[in-house]
């Protein structure tokens, strides 16, 4: 192989290493079952969103984490096995993927965990999502199955100042989620 052939051949093989990486990379935070993004995606996407409050660009804006769990999901899989499990999560993302602006993060974080981040302009809109939220996720048919799904929401919503923890957000929406679980709703 002359010279030139072969720093083409390297040069090729750079090119399709860089590809396969960044493919990897995109791979590695999305959740293959649902289509979602993953935990992994969804702690970059607060990381980013912290940045944004940081340098104040979310200022004056509300943001909302809402906290998804689904319903007696362990219950589901022993009844039903595994495959019937893996739709209903599914069908959950789905409906919370067409809930969703295009902006919107939604992520599965877990077994039966999901998150959703949006952000709005006026607190009013915050809680039309929320309802809206709501009223979707309240049952969940599963087609081939005569079982209907449903799932534990809560929503943590604030308005931004510098002062703003997108974690913190995430963390008290998850409590809260866990809280109305305990009491049985």
């Amino acid at each position: 192989m002359d010279k030139d052939r072969k720093i083409s051949f390297l040069i090729d093989v750079i090119v399709y290493l860089t590809k396969e990486n960044s493919s990897l990379r995109e791979e590695a935070r999305i959740d293959h079952l649902t289509g979602l993004g993953n935990r992994k995606y969804f702690e970059e996407k607060m990381a980013e969103i912290q940045a944004l409050i940081d340098r104040e660009e979310l200022a004056s804006k509300f943001i909302c984490v809402a906290s998804i769990d689904v319903d007696k999901l362990g219950e589901i899989n022993k009844l039903y096995a595994e495959t019937v499990g893996d739709r209903a999560l599914q069908a959950i993302a789905k409906k919370l993927f067409n809930s969703k602006r295009p902006y919107d993060i939604t992520c599965r974080v877990g077994g039966d965990e999901f998150r959703v981040i949006a952000i709005f302009s006026k607190k009013t809109d915050t809680m039309v999502f929320e309802n809206r939220l709501k009223k979707r996720l309240k049952e969940v048919a599963i087609d081939g199955v005569h079982l209907n799904v449903s799932a534990t929401v809560s929503f943590n919503s604030q308005f931004v100042t510098k002062e703003t923890k997108i974690d913190e957000l995430n963390r008290f929406a998850n409590l809260v989620m866990y809280d109305i679980k305990a009491g049985g709703q």
